[in-house]
């Protein structure tokens, strides 16, 4: 019943709000090559299951378009065995992370207890990435078998692999009963500083990125404000390891339910709750480079993890955020991260969805079922989508508005967010514009110029579609536009302005003129 609740409010608002409606112009910015891996993903593969060898897993993944993809994938990295494709010891990974800490490895350990070793193993995955034509990210093992991260790699190097991104382990700041407490940065980054030139004699045009502490970069305030994190930033930046990688390693699950306890009304919390992804990157972009210069993000796993932590407040805001969790809004929160990056190339490199198949906790893409169908989420057809259209252009753009109405609430201390956030791709197919409509009311988009046709697609966050659909990957049409939002392509014959209903993500495509034609070409 919340959820109708919920739905009903805003959607009063939103119809009074009809009058008040706005134009605001946009311009692209300037383009650069689009990034494929802003479109990576992340799951958890090292199950008796093994995903990563099902046909259905496979197709399912080559219909979203999925551009990269992690090995071993998150908190696994730090117990697992490349050597052997398998777990360290039960009892090595307890002297780590004690049973009962929400130790959901000795799950995953007691699951694959019978796999035979390899059948997970990094050459297995090699091929796997091949197959769906998606680019591994490797991560190492710095916790707890830093000494055979080399002889592995030696090893894919022999089968043909070309690493270009290495991760040196998944959240190490959590480990003080392997690194130590008030130098548990310093000693991890150690681990880095000799290991890093032995990968780059390897592999002398990979890129690495250290394990970077998100409090206080996407916050303002720590959550855990012992000496160990408060200081790990400062200690793994120090001048004489920042030779040793190329970009900070940040997971982005800082939107817990208390994070709307400051907006009191329905309205309020709807434009927080969208624009707290492209507020939080923003102050982190702007942070690194005043303290530690030009390195990129890597956002390696990043969604609403809110949902299935209790923890994470009670109350109104919390009632509210647990209302979105199969809804639309979940969608345009997650897409405003790609779009962020677009928005941002310098700043971010790579952003993995996290994760693929979570989809009993509010934040996954899809599940497969055969190698014909599948079952998607709102935002797993959100990602085919922005994916699809991606493998059609050759840049992407900041957009540009003017007179973009201000959203009037403030998030970890920046009150400059915009009703209006967007991004774009051109090329010789002509330009496809990304928006997103955060605010309560309807506004109107004047274009640069005007365009002979124009092709309007709507996702609303205010919705009754169901959680996740079947849908086939072939002969049915793309597989975003067999749902589960209903969303048509509208064709204006020709136009100078498109409507932007009220919360949600439209996707403009504009046919290429002769001039947006040599402008593709040059791109």
């Amino acid at each position: 019943m919340q959820y109708w609740r919920l739905t009903l409010t805003v959607i009063a608002l939103s119809f009074s709000a009809i009058a008040q409606s706005a134009t605001v112009s946009v311009e692209l910015g300037e383009g650069v090559p689009i990034n494929p891996r802003l479109f990576g993903v992340n799951g958890v593969h090292e199950t008796s299951d093994d995903p990563a060898a099902d046909p259905a897993y496979r197709a399912m993944l080559r219909a979203l378009n999925a551009q990269g993809i992690r090995y071993p994938s998150g908190s696994p990295a730090s117990f697992w065995d490349w050597q052997r494709g398998h777990f360290i010891p039960e009892k090595e990974i307890t002297a780590i992370w004690p049973p009962g800490a929400f130790n959901w490895m000795l799950e995953l350990v007691e699951d694959t207890r019978d796999v035979p070793d390899g059948d997970l193993g990094p050459e297995k995955f090699l091929e796997f990435g091949e197959a769906i034509d998606a680019e591994v990210q490797w991560m190492l093992n710095l916790t707890t078998r830093e000494d055979d991260q080399i002889a592995a790699l030696k090893n894919l190097k022999a089968r043909g692999a070309e690493i270009q991104y290495v991760e040196m382990d998944n959240e190490t700041y959590f480990w003080g009963n392997e690194f130590g407490e008030a130098d548990r940065g310093l000693n991890y980054a150690r681990r880095v500083a000799a290991l890093s030139p032995q990968i780059r004699d390897l592999y002398p045009d990979v890129r690495i990125g250290i394990v970077t502490r998100e409090d206080d970069l996407f916050e303002a305030h720590h959550q855990d404000d012992s000496e160990a994190m408060v200081n790990w930033n400062r200690q793994i930046m120090q001048p004489e390891f920042r030779p040793h990688f190329d970009a900070l390693i940040l997971h982005h699950y800082v939107m817990q339910r208390q994070k709307l306890d400051p907006y009191t009304t329905d309205t309020e919390r709807a434009k927080a709750f969208l624009a707290y992804p492209t507020a939080t990157l923003d102050r982190a972009a702007r942070l690194i480079k005043q303290r530690y210069g030009d390195y990129p993000m890597w956002i390696t796993e990043y969604n609403v993890i809110a949902y299935y932590k209790q923890f994470h407040g009670t109350g109104k805001s919390a009632e509210w955020m647990l209302a979105t969790r199969d809804t639309g809004w979940n969608s345009l929160y997650q897409a405003s991260f790609i779009l962020n990056g677009m928005n941002n190339p310098r700043a971010i490199e790579v952003l993995n969805h996290h994760s693929i198949n979570n989809l009993d906790h509010g934040w996954g893409l899809g599940h497969p079922i055969n190698e014909q169908s599948g079952t998607i989420t709102k935002m797993g057809q959100l990602y085919a989508h922005l994916t699809s259209l991606a493998q059609n252009y050759a840049q992407m753009h900041p957009l540009h508005f003017a007179d973009n109405p201000s959203l009037g609430v403030e998030i970890e201390g920046d009150s400059g967010q915009a009703a209006l956030y967007g991004a774009a791709l051109s090329g010789v197919h002509g330009q496809s514009l990304w928006v997103i409509n955060r605010s309560e009311r309807p506004l109107t988009l004047k274009l640069a110029e005007p365009s002979a046709s124009v092709r309007h697609w709507v996702y609303p966050a205010i919705e009754e579609a169901p959680a996740a659909v079947t849908v086939r990957y072939q002969g049915q049409g793309p597989v975003w536009q067999q749902g589960p939002v209903p969303v048509t392509g509208q064709r204006y014959p020709s136009a100078e302005t498109v409507e932007l209903p009220a919360y949600s993500l439209s996707i403009v495509e504009i046919p290429a003129t002769r001039d947006r034609v040599s402008a593709g070409n040059e791109g």
